[in-house]
């Protein structure tokens, strides 16, 4: 960056902080939990790299860039140390609060710090810290054409915006796809009359449907790590692998890491088909589900729910959701909770009739192909965004119009 660099483009400078941006860091005020406890309300109340509660007043009003000041991982974490907090909010003593003196400056500098080694500037064994003094020392490498840097804002913007677009449509799919699952199938709200119900293990069910054990109706896998002291299961992999980590992401298109074919044969890795469920059984990951998007193995801390021509992955997926804080709830162990792939098969598992397995399929199914192939052009955009950033923001790539 451009404090590693003394060479930038014809028409760039170094500059600092304190040349773009003014800093608010006056107008924080800290609130203890218990005073917050008191103070609950519609504000977001932000700390060192998020919103950590939500109060009934706020300080700031409007766009401001936020970027952590400490915190425990600041000088190691991977993901960028600056944010955009919009509207009306409360700041703790743990964020440094700044507004660019151009309007798109705010973005710009979040970007510029997402690539910075802020390394250099951070001071504190015990405690990493970035003081307000070091903050505005940071050199920032920038355009002495003002319309440039906007137009690179305008750039990065443009890719941020399609990439939220699409995750809130995701979100929204997502949401819609539960419901119908939860009206036809808990509250068995399905297009026509249910007609006679009849009793059952989990209550009363529509006549003509039945209770069956999950491990019954549709095969559940284990996943198995390939031992790491072998490098001929590892090296020039390209098997895709997850660990149980990857159960958190929203859906799972990418993987950990890659196996080789050896390691599948010689291994309890087993490989899984895109549209498995997969379910977290151990640890701080426990009861988290996510879809493979891909085929793919999975380490031992997770199971895989693979679909079949009845029960396909949007009905497995959605069941799953709905039933998981039942499933977890046999979880043993002490400080390291777990539940098995017996806890899992054993699952009382609710079976419909084909007709209503084919009409739900055929709502909710485009549903779930449409998540799919956003999380796919999220993952294309995300990786353009992320080559032209650090050469946008060095001026290795200049916008058309602005190369001298």
């Amino acid at each position: 960056m451009a404090n590693q660099s003394t060479t930038f483009p014809k028409g760039w400078k170094i500059t600092t902080l304190r040349e773009v941006a003014d800093i608010f860091d006056s107008k924080r005020i800290p609130l203890s939990s218990s005073e917050r406890s008191k103070r609950k309300g519609p504000y977001p109340y932000y700390g060192a790299s998020d919103i950590v509660d939500w109060i009934d007043d706020y300080i700031f009003d409007g766009e401001y860039l936020l970027i952590s000041e400490d915190g425990e991982n600041l000088n190691t974490r991977n993901t960028s140390i600056a944010f955009i907090a919009k509207g009306k909010f409360w700041v703790n003593n743990h964020a440094h609060v700044l507004k660019g003196k151009e309007s798109h400056l705010n973005k710009y500098l979040s970007w510029y710090f997402s690539i910075l080694d802020i390394n250099p500037y951070i001071s504190g064994a015990v405690q990493p810290k970035l003081s307000k003094t070091n903050l505005e020392s940071i050199p920032i490498l920038i355009s002495q054409n003002q319309e440039e840097h906007r137009a690179i804002a305008a750039v990065l913007s443009s890719l941020d915006d399609k990439i939220e677009l699409l995750r809130e449509q995701n979100k929204t799919l997502e949401a819609t796809a539960q419901a119908i699952f939860k009206e036809w199938f808990v509250n068995f709200n399905f297009p026509g009359s249910p007609g006679k119900m009849i009793d059952s293990e989990l209550g009363e069910i529509p006549k003509g449907w039945r209770i069956g054990g999950l491990g019954d109706e549709v095969e559940t896998v284990l996943g198995g790590t390939p031992s790491t002291e072998k490098k001929e299961y590892w090296k020039n992999g390209n098997i895709p692998w997850i660990n149980s980590g990857k159960v958190n992401d929203f859906r799972i298109y990418e993987p950990t890491s890659y196996i080789t074919e050896r390691a599948l044969n010689e291994s309890a890795a087993k490989l899984m088909p895109k549209g498995t469920i997969v379910i977290a059984i151990t640890g701080a990951t426990l009861g988290q589900v996510s879809r493979l998007e891909i085929d793919s193995t999975g380490n031992q801390s997770v199971i895989g729910i693979i679909p079949n021509e009845k029960f396909s992955s949007v009905y497995l997926f959605y069941w799953m959701l709905e039933n998981v804080s039942t499933i977890i709830n046999t979880a043993t162990g002490g400080a390291q909770q777990h539940i098995n792939k017996n806890d899992v098969n054993g699952s009382d598992f609710i079976v419909p009739t084909n007709d209503i397995l084919k009409k739900y399929y055929e709502g909710v199914n485009p549903m779930m192909e449409k998540i799919s192939s956003n999380c796919f052009q999220i993952q294309t955009l995300s990786k353009l965004r992320d080559t032209l950033l650090p050469k946008l923001m060095k001026g290795e790539v200049r916008v058309e119009g602005f190369k001298e």
